[in-house]
Formats: C-alpha cells, structure tokens, sequence
C-alpha cells in the first residue's frame, strides 16, 4: 500500500520505513514550531492544507504539537483497507505518552486510548516492511536521553481502551539519544543515524550509525556519519547504481571530537554505502535546515520543512540525482520538528 506523505509535528516515518523510486506516495506533515496542529498535504506537483485536501484531514484538537512523531499501522490490515495513522508522543509543558489515532481516509480522529510505553519527544518513529510501527528513543524528563526501541506488535482499531501493545525488541547500543533518524533498510535491519545525547563529557550530537540486525538481535556500527548531526532527515535510496541511504541537514553542538561543530546549522547532504560500509559526500543544500525530512514525492527526493537561520522554510529542495533544486512548489506555511508520514496518493490528493 503506498501514501502520500502528511507533515505533522516533528520526525519522519514513512510505510515499510523508507521509499523506492516509482512509489505513487505523497507526504502528509502535522504540527510543529510555527504550525500549531495544521496540516498539509504534500504532492509532486502542488501543496495543500489539510482542510482543502480530499479527503479533508481532520483538525488535530490537541496540544502536544512539538516533537511528535507519526506512522501509519497496516499490518493484519485486509486488503484495499488504508490502515491507522498513529501520532505519538511530544511535549508542549510535559512530555507525552498519547498516541492519537485516524484511519487514513477519514474525518474524525479516533476515541480509543493508545500509549506508548512511557512519555516521550523528539522520539523516531518508522512503518516496518510488514506494516507494524517502531518507536526509539526521544527524550523524558523522568529519564533522560532514552534508547529502547518498541515495536507495536498488537493494535485494535476498534478498540475503547488499552488499543496499542508495545513490545521492547532492543536498546541502542551506546549512549540514550533524541532527535536522530531511524528507518528499516531491508528485512534483517534496522537502522539509527546521529541524535543528541548526554553524557559525563555533557550534551552534544553524535555521528553514531548503529544498525540492529532484528533476526539475531545483534547491533554493529556502521561507518560515522561525516558530520554529526541531529534533527536531519534520511531516506533510504539508490546513487549511481549504489543502494544505500541518503542523509541531508541537521544542527551539530558541542561534539568533542568535532571542531567545528558549535552552533553549526548543515547543508551536507551524505550517501553511506550499507554494503561497504562507507560514506560519500554528494552535495549541499540550497538552505542549511534542521528539522526537515527528506520524503519520496512520487519518486523525486524531496527536502521540507526545517529551520534555515533561525525562521522555518517554505521552500522545498527536490534532488536531480546531482544535486538540490529548489521545487516549483513550497510549503502554505514554514514549519520544522512536524510530524510526518508517507501514505499512497490513493488516499489524499490535493
């Protein structure tokens, strides 16, 4: 099943945890800084709100609009069905364990309670290959720096109460982060890209790829990323014949192993080879952002979102294979740290 993608409050999430050139799908974002809990809808060729997409989507009539994370569950979904997209998590004075609840297509959010395992924002969240959703990471103000990784192996859509049964499969090996990227590679691994975290050295961003094989349980570290790095986007792709993923923006701070990273807004834009374990640096942003996304828009690449110098952007980048143009189409109102999903253009068209 594939869909259009939804900008809704903060971190990227999309169906099977990554896109491949030619899925139909288009980008839906809710929420966050200086977007409040409106929604867009995000298309190759044009951008619309939320209230004048068709379907409408629903208003979200809720708080926690900074550093929520979105994805959309479909497993055990019968065929032709669009399954339920789940908005988790966030803060606006606390942090929040709410998982709020719409099938995609309909104009009313759902009653039913959904939590998480515990409070959490600026957490990660992806679609699995066989639709199931996994959270990691995200940070508490009980706990810190967080780095479990919950899988969402039971979800009623129906239900009343008690909807959502996480089950934990793992924790990051190293230190707790938020603000990283995280994405399903292929069917053995998971995959989890910088962030920011703390430690007796203090709070910095980190370059880490740590890579979970989810067969055997076994976590590796890949190559670091060349710059570390939080709140940047990620997409799994294919460059020069190469699969691998692409990693673009972000803010670097207080890394010790780093000399420039202090206050360091990125336009790097990155490609790590996962069979040889290697990076290549492929180009750079037309605007440094952090808190964007990089999306499939119906199989061009595509930057949104994000703060460039302090203000959110409306203007979107889209990739030539070369390098960054800036789209003929942009945002109706500048937002970063959204939620974000991908669904099929089945579903919502502007």
């Amino acid at each position: 099943m594939l869909l259009s993608i939804l900008l809704l409050g903060g971190i990227q999430a999309a169906i099977g945890g990554n896109t491949t050139a030619g899925d139909e799908l288009v980008s839906l974002i809710i929420g966050g800084l200086g977007n409040g809990v409106n929604s867009e809808v995000i298309t190759k060729t044009g951008v619309c709100s939320g209230v004048n997409s068709s379907p409408q989507v629903p208003s979200a009539e809720f708080s926690s609009n900074n550093g929520w994370a979105a994805a959309v569950y479909t497993n055990h979904v019968a065929a032709g069905e669009p399954g339920d997209l789940l908005l988790c998590g966030g803060k606006v004075l606390e942090e929040y364990d709410i998982c709020h609840r719409m099938t995609l297509g309909d104009s009313n959010w759902k009653s039913g309670t959904c939590t998480l395992n515990r409070e959490r924002t600026y957490a990660a969240m992806f679609t699995t290959f066989d639709g199931k959703v996994v959270v990691s990471g995200g940070y508490s103000s009980k706990a810190g720096w967080l780095s479990d990784v919950q899988q969402l192996d039971s979800y009623q859509s129906d239900c009343e109460a008690n909807c959502c049964e996480w089950t934990n499969i793992g924790t990051i090996d190293g230190l707790g982060v938020y603000s990283h990227c995280a994405l399903q590679y292929d069917e053995n691994n998971y995959v989890f890209l910088g962030g920011n975290t703390y430690s007796v050295e203090g709070q910095y961003d980190v370059a880490d790829v740590q890579i979970f094989n989810i067969m055997t349980g076994e976590w590796r570290k890949g190559q670091d990323l060349p710059i570390p790095r939080q709140s940047h986007g990620c997409i799994k792709t294919t460059h020069k014949g190469r699969e691998g993923i692409m990693v673009a923006g972000g803010f670097c701070n207080n890394n010790p192993n780093f000399e420039a990273c202090q206050q360091l807004r990125i336009s790097q834009t990155a490609f790590y080879d996962f069979e040889n374990d290697t990076w290549e640096v492929i180009g750079d942003l037309n605007f440094a952002r952090d808190g964007l996304v990089l999306a499939n828009i119906e199989g061009t690449i595509m930057a949104i979102g994000g703060e460039h110098r302090g203000a959110p952007k409306t203007e979107i980048e889209a990739w030539n294979g070369e390098s960054w143009d800036i789209a003929s189409i942009s945002l109706l109102q500048g937002t970063s740290f959204f939620a974000h999903a991908q669904v099929s253009s089945d579903f919502y068209t502007c």
